[in-house]
């Protein structure tokens, strides 16, 4: 028995019985666009955006709202010059959507020992 929480794929146990093996799974996420009008035409280029991406979203002007679970970002249209907006270590942020031009919602679950039971956020452009 143990506390590991990844994520294991098969399990064989040798023929003596004292050995056991498996597989990690480990997964990379990876942003994948097409530009313009290419349907049929050209494939997906992954974006160099934040590590572990785990949600994003698209501003009304093209910047990209990116997520990793920790820290909400904010990065061109293209996956550079990514800025921090918020960051919570002990919270998880996803489901990054924008709300008209000034603003972002997303989900926020809190995991940590706070007073605090909700936050409220605002993006404004700079």
């Amino acid at each position: 028995m143990t506390r590991d929480t990844n994520d294991y794929f098969s399990l064989a146990v040798s023929a003596d019985g004292n050995t056991a093996a498996t597989v990690q799974v480990r997964t990379t996420p990876n942003l994948y666009v097409l530009v313009g009008n290419v349907f049929g035409h050209g494939s997906p280029q992954p974006l160099p955006t934040v590590s572990e991406l785990s949600s994003f979203g698209w501003s009304e002007d093209g910047t990209l709202l990116l997520s990793n679970l920790h820290t909400l970002f904010r990065a061109r249209g293209d996956g550079q010059n990514t800025a921090t907006l918020l960051g919570d270590p002990e919270g998880l942020i996803n489901d990054v959507a924008p709300c008209g031009h000034r603003y972002v919602v997303f989900s926020w679950a809190f995991h940590g020992d706070c007073k605090c039971l909700a936050r409220e956020r605002r993006w404004i452009k700079s």
